[in-house]
């Protein structure tokens, strides 16, 4: 008769994210320095975060948090939308 040998489950680091993480990473992906984010810069900081979306996340982030509907991230009071969104979803995940 099979003896069943119980194995713990691995325990696995959560990774961490804070604000000042994805704010740097925000301003990495801001290509022409101008303080605003586009829906492909967007992208490609949500591909770093580790998105496997990140079209989809950024169109969801977009209608959240793009106020004056302009089609990208400009000004304080949006920024701090879209990491806090970031933040939301990133923990969710994990």
């Amino acid at each position: 008769m099979p003896v069943y040998i119980p194995i713990p489950p691995k325990v696995v680091a959560r990774p961490v994210l804070t604000e000042k993480e994805v704010r740097k990473i925000l301003a990495r992906a801001d290509r022409n320095g101008d303080g605003c984010l586009t829906m492909d810069e967007l992208k490609v900081a949500l591909k770093e975060i580790g998105s496997r979306w990140p079209c989809f996340r950024a169109h969801s982030f977009l209608r959240i948090a793009d106020f004056n509907r302009d089609g990208k991230f400009s000004g304080k009071a949006e920024m701090d939308k879209l990491v806090a969104c970031i933040l939301c979803w990133y923990h969710q995940k994990y």
